[in-house]
């Protein structure tokens, strides 16, 4: 019969459902849909899981990224932004946290608290696709990274984040490596600060 559920899940869309579902998974708004199935005169509930973006934050003084030796990407002042997809993510996803991202105010001011956003200082970011970010060790000592989205999806997600900062900085204030690449990323973080933004804030 379990079997047979599973199957017959598949092929039901997904709905919106509130936060806290009875029955399902208590994770954050990861729980996106519920479908009430007659099973041999038994009545069961389904549950779908789809995405939580991830934006990892560090503000620094300065970073760079380099790729087989050549860097690919140099800032200054401002933030190196690791970014994680997950199935189930979207665009308005990667427009809600591009514009969370330039609206962070964790700069000093005059009186030294953190106050200014990036905007306000006319920082850089340096942004790094990061799949690690949905890293799983629950079981045994080797993580597993099934929670990470599609590599094309990530990709086209990952794109869409960068475009919208552009968008809202402009393209000479946004750094990239390349995604999928084997990089190497030197970072000196301020602070230290290191803010982690999902899509559920």
């Amino acid at each position: 019969m379990i079997f047979w559920m599973y199957c017959l899940s598949l092929y039901y869309p997904v709905q919106n459902l509130p936060e806290h579902h009875p029955g399902c998974s208590p994770q954050p708004k990861i729980v996106t849909a519920q479908k009430n199935l007659k099973i041999s005169g038994f009545q069961t509930q389904i549950c779908y899981f789809t995405g939580l973006m991830k934006v990892l934050i560090q503000r620094v003084r300065r970073a760079s990224v380099s790729i087989d030796n050549k860097i690919a990407g140099k800032i200054g002042t401002g933030f190196v932004v690791l970014l994680g997809a997950r199935t189930g993510d979207t665009s308005a996803d990667t427009l809600k946290m591009a514009q969370k991202t330039c609206a962070l105010r964790i700069f000093p001011d005059h009186n030294n608290r953190m106050n200014l956003s990036i905007k306000d200082i006319n920082g850089e970011i340096l942004v790094i696709s990061q799949f690690t970010l949905y890293a799983d060790t629950r079981k045994g000592n080797r993580p597993s990274f099934i929670r990470a989205g599609n590599p094309d999806d990530a990709r086209k997600l990952y794109q869409e984040y960068i475009d919208a900062l552009k968008r809202e900085l402009g393209s000479t204030r946004i750094q990239t490596g390349s995604f999928g690449a084997d990089m190497l990323v030197e970072i000196s973080n301020d602070g230290p600060v290191t803010i982690e933004l999902t899509t559920d804030i």
